[in-house]
């Protein structure tokens, strides 16, 4: 049986309830691991141990074997909420309910048998969930699917950004996290790091890239380590999100919800047209394969607005209908003459209730309803889709395979092209990750246990900007509930105008008749804006009545390769040791320009590659536990820059190289010996990392941690400028550089506290050194074709000083969940 949860609230309500639950509960997790590990002892009534006693997790097979002192541990158990199960001969066997299992942390669970001759049916219990984990050695904070299920939230980021030390963007894209940029946070997905090689970071937004998304009912655990990080996971400055997808269970389950702000009624500041589905199934296919589906659709029929937005007095009008033709003679042959329509405009945003006018049309605002704080032809959709496969086998093997995909697509609104259809363009990005992971055990025994673990992912980000098509812009003037599914159809598009090295070439050189852009460059005057009568509701200039389309097209597009590999070895009962390690290849094209011309363009091809290895000890002695890692990163972008020989005998610079971006008047400079090509040099890093945990009570922790946190540069970043030869002197004109890592020192201590099994206080205070950064800085360049310095921004490695903090959470339940602040 499927149950089926459906939600129907309104905008105003669902953001009222967003900030009534300022905080929600967060169980603070120690690594960003995907799995965890379960550990106990086995016992009969008298509190003697029972050895070679069996226990298992339900539904899986994950299992393991007692040792003389009745102690067990299973390593790699999927993360989420199960049932465990504890049998001996001669012994009632035991199922211990709702046993919660941690990313990277070790959650206890004791086993106390009773002696029976006879088949007697299992004992249940239900599993304690200590709010105080023994081995916490960092700050972490953790949302489960079913939690965030019962928040009122529709985003995965909107969820975590309730916790201390996380702050949401305005729309909550992205999240920072204690005062770090949010594209210094590295996200991992099922394992691997899902981030893009272009994070956004170029200097004016124009490369924002959109990354993977998963929906509120697509994940069965997200954490955000805010504290430092293990050496296992790297290539984030401020902090990681690691996201577990839903693996299914032994049962059928699953949930429908729907959302909806438009029951309020459109004529108030209340609505946007936003509708919202969720659906998702999971449950078991054979013995140990389960699977999981799930879906959301989102479309909103208007973008965002201020508060009041409706009543601030000046309306927003449409096109709605042909008013009179006009006769306009030639005024030069007095013989062709042009029949201009005049068009009639009704208000769309606005109040329409005082309207005067005797002009029944108008009194009745051509039939057209207002809209209240809605902009006209500005629908936004997205959906997200996700999927998996989990199967378990021998004692504890496992393999997956997930895929997710997401896509955020719509129109730019425009006050100035509302009657030049041409000139309408919209967006799309989209982004898909297929990946693979699998863990075997090589050796076990009742102490110790050997195994491997690998993930292979192939991942994809494309963003799409420029004129609709004719039929799109058309088709999603008004979509159905927002929503539009299919992918928008843009004028040009990846397969009409294809991204490739001779693109870039003709770019670089500026070969004149060659594909530099859709249109012939040499003569775009046929697709220049027709503003000439003035026919807009304000009569004034500026309104494009023809011509187009022009504006810009950016299109980028991203293939990645990532995978991981590591050796888990449980060398005795306190000791675990990890190495392993990961890369990422990618194969990034960037092109950015104006239809009708080249001004402030970027057109690039490059493929980097990233490598890291990490060895790491956590040696859990009861009384404390400390994990000691080290960790080796090195990236290099595989691109080459431009460097000119000075031939200036007036300049101090005469005789040297000067780097200089690649331009087109350089002419025949690359064949003269004035001209080289030098490529960007490998950066690496070694990083300590070191955690303590003191669990002092079983009901008070306390946490040390330290790290050095490195992160490559966005190489979007790196790379602007790097083939442009246009507007150099323009100091708002952004050039990348070879730059080496961005680097912070974090180092943290905390303590958790539970005062009753409803209660607990968290509170820690962290400073955190950056070292190194990426900036963008107004410096001279001498420019050998004009012979003198030209003042350029340029992107260079600074030092930005420290940040120190104190992040604290007093969470208290009510019913099944935590809320406080």
């Amino acid at each position: 049986m499927i149950p089926r949860c459906v939600r129907t609230v309104a905008r105003v309500a669902r953001t009222a309830s967003f900030a009534a639950a300022a905080l929600m509960f967060s169980a603070s997790v120690l690594a960003a691991q995907a799995t965890g590990k379960v550990e106990g002892r086995v016992r009969d009534n008298a509190g003697a141990p029972i050895a070679n006693a069996q226990v298992f997790v339900v539904g899986t097979a994950f299992s393991a074997l007692t040792n003389a002192q009745g102690y067990y541990f299973i390593n790699s158990v999927p993360v989420g909420t199960m049932d465990m199960r504890s049998a001996f001969v001669g012994y009632r066997p035991v199922v211990a309910r709702g046993v919660l299992v941690r990313g990277g942390q070790t959650s206890t669970q004791d086993f106390a048998l009773e002696a029976s001759v006879i088949q007697v049916t299992d004992l249940e219990v239900t599993a304690e969930k200590p709010l105080v984990p023994r081995d916490q050695v960092t700050s972490k904070v953790s949302v489960s699917g079913d939690m965030a299920a019962s928040m009122p939230t529709d985003r995965l980021l909107a969820a975590l950004a309730l916790q201390p030390g996380v702050v949401a963007s305005a729309n909550s894209g992205s999240i920072s996290i204690r005062g770090g940029r949010p594209d210094e946070a590295v996200t991992y997905l099922d394992g691997v790091p899902v981030q893009p090689g272009n994070r956004g970071g170029t200097f004016g937004g124009r490369n924002t890239t959109a990354s993977i998304v998963v929906g509120t009912n697509g994940f069965q655990e997200a954490t955000v380590t805010t504290g430092a990080s293990a050496a296992e996971f790297g290539n984030a400055q401020s902090g990681v999100i690691s996201i577990e997808t839903k693996t299914g269970g032994p049962k059928f389950q699953g949930s429908v919800a729907m959302e909806s702000d438009e029951f309020m009624g459109r004529t108030r500041n209340n609505s946007l047209g936003f509708n919202r589905f969720e659906l998702g199934f999971s449950g078991p296919i054979a013995n140990n394969l389960t699977f999981s589906v799930n879906g959301a659709l989102e479309g909103q029929k208007s973008a965002g607005t201020g508060k009041f937005g409706a009543d601030a007095g000046v309306p927003l009008f449409t096109p709605a209908g042909i008013d009179t033709v006009m006769a306009v003679p030639n005024s030069q042959t007095l013989v062709d003459t042009s029949y201009v329509p005049v068009s009639t405009f009704a208000v769309y945003r606005g109040n329409c209730d005082d309207i005067g006018s005797a002009n029944p049309d108008i009194q009745n605002n051509y039939g057209l309803e207002c809209q209240g704080v809605r902009f006209p032809r500005s629908a936004t959709s997205n959906y997200t889709l996700g999927g998996k496969l989990n199967y378990s086998f021998g004692a504890g093997d496992r393999f997956t395979l997930s895929a997710n995909s997401s896509q955020n697509q719509g129109r730019n609104f425009s006050h100035t092209n509302q009657l030049n259809p041409a000139q309408h363009t919209g967006f799309r990005n989209w982004n898909n990750v297929f990946t693979a992971g699998t863990n075997i055990n090589l050796s076990r025994s009742a102490d110790r246990a050997l195994a491997v673990e690998g993930f292979l992912s192939y991942q994809q980000d494309r963003t799409l900007s420029g004129p609709l098509s004719a039929q799109s812009e058309v088709d999603t003037r008004d979509p159905f509930m927002g929503f539009i599914v299919a992918p928008m159809k843009m004028l040009f598009n990846f397969d009409n105008f294809v991204l490739d090295d001779e693109l870039v070439n003709n770019f670089t050189q500026n070969i004149h008749g060659s594909r530099r852009g859709p249109y012939d460059l040499d003569n775009p005057d046929p697709y220049a804006d027709i503003d000439t009568y003035r026919n807009n509701p304000y009569g004034t200039l500026g309104w494009s009545d023809g011509g187009g389309p022009d504006g810009n097209l950016t299109m980028y597009r991203e293939n990645r390769i990532v995978g991981r590999v590591g050796v888990d070895w449980q060398a005795d009962r306190f000791n675990r040791v990890r190495l392993g390690g990961d890369f990422s290849k990618y194969d990034m094209f960037f092109y950015n320009s104006g239809l009708t011309g080249q001004a402030f363009s970027e057109a690039w091809h490059e493929k980097p590659n990233r490598y890291s290895g990490f060895a790491s000890d956590r040696l859990d002695l009861g009384d404390v536990v400390i994990d000691l890692g080290l960790r080796y990163d090195w990236y290099k972008t595989g691109a080459t820059r431009s460097q000119l020989l000075v031939n200036d005998p007036l300049s101090a610079l005469n005789g040297q190289w000067v780097y200089f971006p690649r331009r087109s008047s350089y002419g025949d400079s690359a064949n003269d010996g004035y001209h080289r090509e030098l490529p960007d040099q490998a950066h690496s890093y070694l990083s300590p990392h070191i955690q303590v945990a003191f669990p002092v009570t079983q009901r008070t922790n306390f946490r040390l941690s330290y790290a050095h946190q490195v992160q490559a540069p966005d190489f979007g970043t790196m790379l602007t400028g790097i083939n442009t030869d246009l507007a150099i002197t323009n100091t708002n004109h952004v050039y990348g550089a070879d730059l080496d890592f961005g680097k912070t020192i974090t180092f943290e201590f905390g303590v958790r506290h539970e005062f009753n099994p409803d209660m607990v206080l968290d509170i820690s205070a962290y400073n955190k050194d950056k070292l190194a950064d990426a900036s963008a800085r107004l410096v001279s360049l001498y420019d050998p074709t004009k012979k003198q310095n030209n003042d350029i921004r340029l992107f260079t490695a600074s030092d930005f000083g420290n940040t120190r903090g104190v992040d604290m959470s007093l969470q208290r339940r009510i019913g099944n969940l935590f809320t406080g602040q």
